[in-house]
């Protein structure tokens, strides 16, 4: 079987393109002279590249329509057999889904293979994860993952958030007394329950935080069931007669469930938020159900943190290539390692995937200045790239970019080259913008995510931009490697000549001292506090050497002495003023 090839052909310009221009722009994309190019311009079909995959084929024709040619891909050769139909497509979650998917847990079973299979995460014991989101019962299948450019592990972590931020402000905890042994005491023992609702209770067992504050109030490992998406409970594992009671209890609602019933198995779970299957420890003890899939022994919780949820999501893929260009420095493995490589490459891939998508403007064209505008901080990053590099891409002044947007902890303060507006969120401390105008090559999707800014933001990036040249904000470097590192003024010429250099302007004369600190009125106002202090002590010394030495007199000795003190302290601040006169 041959795989089917493509041709891309040019047709002349576009409407409203003017040729000189698309002339400039095309000869910076082939690097030829304008004359070599030109033909692509004319009205007759031009073919462009043969043997291009589909996809190939694509990229090239949107880099051709960019640079304002019309364009047409044309199959070369057909396969033998007909090709596999392509993977189902969905549209991606916006904001609002994202911000309702909940881990839920159900019962294992075996999958039949489908063409969009539901995302699943494996868990402890007889368990898994699916994703929903509880607005409406969807529940999440791999091509929705794929269109939102999310990873299972990102999914679960910003799932799992969701869960945690609905969970703590309504869960309780209750207790279920149960008749202790006879052991002459006569006291009743407890397990204890979550009370929830929504058949979300046997979810909080993906919740450390959880696990981790009732540890402390139970001795050793805790033991819980969940029999049913609406019960958790849970026990020290220490008391064994309570938690064989629970098991007993549990058991019940497992076999009163059906195929409702969830899990029959009881776990153990730690204060680090280690979920082990209790071996052996199936709820129904007489005659367990044989196993009808392997069981995982156990599994890690992963701690519940806030994610940034995009408000326009940038939803483009990173081409390697354009970031090669770029920053060639991250693709050298002799200063970048391949883990560090790698982390950096998946970071960017998901900041154009999953960031803030927001407006840019170019500022400052000859000098390759970029204000790329976040509305979390409602302020600019002013970034600054290679002027070569702006005049390939035909910058103007006022040309608009794309930028996706990552954020920082405010946890350090805000970043000092940043100006938080009016609209300051007050969530976030420093912002890493990446241009994705220079970073993929999914032009049609670029000008979509375009599409979706309002015209405001792009007039407020361009104001906000140009106020912070006029203020002397020193750029940062654009290249995303450094653009989340705020610039650094430079720093003084140090050397020999420094030793003899004159004394700084704002440096008091020689022989005379320093101004101390403060006003005219200050010093008048101190001199008056130390005299009334001073007037105090001494009428209050004649009335105090009559008086007996009991208490009272040593109390009024005491009231006189911090009576001197604040009209010293006061007169010596009001001397030092005028000695710097």
């Amino acid at each position: 079987m041959t795989s089917p090839t493509f041709r891309v052909t040019t047709q002349g310009l576009q409407p409203g393109y003017a040729a000189e221009p698309a002339a400039d722009q095309l000869a910076a994309l082939f690097k030829r002279s304008k004359d070599e190019v030109a033909p692509l311009l004319g009205s007759k079909p031009v073919v462009v590249k043969r043997g291009l995959t589909r996809e190939a084929a694509e990229r090239y024709a949107r880099a051709l329509e960019g640079c304002g040619c019309v364009c047409a891909i044309e199959a070369e050769s057909v396969p033998a057999a007909a090709a596999p139909s392509p993977p189902p497509q969905a549209e991606p979650l916006t904001p609002d889904q994202l911000a309702a998917v909940f881990p839920i847990l159900r019962r294992a079973a075996p999958r039949a293979p489908e063409a969009d299979p539901v995302v699943v995460r494996p868990f402890a014991g007889d368990l898994e994860i699916v994703f929903e989101t509880v607005t409406n019962g969807l529940v999440l299948r791999q091509s929705a993952l794929r269109a939102s450019l999310l990873s299972e592990d990102k999914l679960y972590g910003l799932a799992v958030w969701n869960l945690y931020n609905w969970v703590h402000p309504r869960i309780t905890f209750k207790q279920m007394a149960i008749q202790g042994p006879d052991d002459g005491t006569g006291a009743a023992r407890f397990f204890s329950y979550v009370e929830l609702g929504d058949g979300l209770a046997a979810s909080c067992l993906l919740l450390q935080p959880i696990w981790e504050a009732l540890a402390a109030h139970h001795k050793g490992p805790l033991r819980v069931a969940v029999p049913h998406a609406n019960f958790c409970m849970f026990c020290s594992a220490d008391d064994k007669f309570v938690a064989a009671m629970m098991c007993d209890l549990a058991a019940e609602t497992w076999a009163e469930s059906g195929t409702s019933a969830l899990s029959g198995l009881t776990y153990s779970v730690d204060g680090a938020g280690r979920v082990d299957v209790v071996p052996g420890a199936h709820l129904l003890r007489t005659a367990p159900p044989p196993p009808t899939l392997p069981v995982t022994a156990s599994a890690q919780l992963v701690v519940p943190q806030l994610h940034a949820l995009a408000g326009n999501a940038a939803l483009l893929a990173l081409s390697e290539d354009r970031l090669r260009k770029l920053q060639p420095q991250l693709f050298d493995a002799a200063q970048w390692p391949g883990d560090v490589r790698t982390k950096w490459l998946s970071n960017i891939r998901h900041t154009l995937g999953r960031g803030d998508g927001r407006a840019a403007a170019v500022v400052d064209a000859a000098r390759a200045i970029v204000a790329s505008y976040t509305d979390e901080l409602d302020c600019v990053v002013l970034l600054k790239f290679d002027p070569a590099l702006a005049q390939a891409h035909g910058w103007r002044d006022g040309t608009r970019l794309f930028s996706a947007n990552s954020y920082l902890s405010r946890d350090g303060g805000v970043a000092p080259d940043l100006r938080p507006g009016p609209g300051d969120e007050g969530r976030w401390g420093n912002v890493w913008p990446l241009i994705a105008d220079l970073l993929t090559d999914d032009a049609a999707g670029l000008a979509a995510r375009k599409a979706t800014i309002a015209e405001a933001e792009w007039q407020r990036a361009w104001d906000l931009g140009r106020r912070a040249l006029a203020d002397g904000i020193i750029p940062r470097d654009g290249r995303p490697v450094m653009s989340d590192q705020p610039a650094r003024a430079p720093a003084a010429p140090a050397g020999p000549a420094s030793a003899t250099a004159a004394p700084s302007r704002t440096r008091a004369p020689a022989g005379k001292p320093a101004r101390a600190q403060g006003t005219f009125g200050a010093c008048v106002k101190n001199a008056a506090i130390g005299g009334v202090c001073a007037w105090a002590v001494w009428g209050a010394a004649h009335h105090v050497a009559e008086m007996p030495h009991d208490g009272l007199f040593y109390m009024a000795c005491f009231g006189i002495a911090v009576f001197g003190g604040i009209g010293l302290g006061c007169l010596w601040s009001a001397a030092n003023y005028l000695r710097g006169a």
